[in-house]
Formats: C-alpha cells, structure tokens, sequence
C-alpha cells in the first residue's frame, strides 16, 4: 500500500515534487513546507477550494453551531462550577 502511495504521488506531481529523504517517511508538514516540497501547489481553505477549484456556485457550511439553549447551559454549568469551587475553598479555610 506505502508503494502504491509513492507511485501514485510521484505520478500525479510530476516534476512539481522536490523529493528528499524524508519525502515518503510518513512524516507530515504544514502547507507552507508542503508548497516548498511540491506536495501541494499553494495554500487555500474549503471555500477556496469549493469555488476555484470545483467551481461551486454555492458553498453549504453543515458546521454545526450551539442553538442558545445550549450556550446559557454551558454558562450556567460553568457558574455552578466556580461557586463550588468557591464554597470548597471557604470551607477549608474554616478548618
């Protein structure tokens, strides 16, 4: 499988791919050293890719988000957790 992989991205970089010793380890790198090393062409995001690359007239973000039931939950956990924080610490001090 490893060979296949080196195969296929030898192929499919061309001569855009600056091999090294460590080009095929399993290491990996941030996009800056991957452009460098003819890993990736240039940086870019989802939506860059969405729209330049597949050309998508319309990008559908499914990222899910808290609704605000779910943030004064969250607040209000958080609360309850420092005011026993707070009743634990005064009542070590009162020993």
């Amino acid at each position: 499988v490893h060979q296949q992989f080196i195969t296929v991205v030898r192929e499919g970089r061309g001569n855009r791919l600056k091999v090294t010793a460590d080009t095929f380890s399993g290491l990996f790198w941030n996009g800056e050293e991957a452009v460098r090393l003819g890993l990736a062409d240039k940086l870019g995001n989802l939506d860059y890719v969405a729209r330049e690359v597949v050309k998508a007239e319309e990008v559908i973000d499914y990222t899910p988000h808290e609704n605000v039931a779910e943030k004064l939950a969250k607040r209000f956990g958080a609360a309850l957790g420092e005011g026993a924080m707070r009743a634990m610490a005064v009542s070590t001090r009162l020993r």
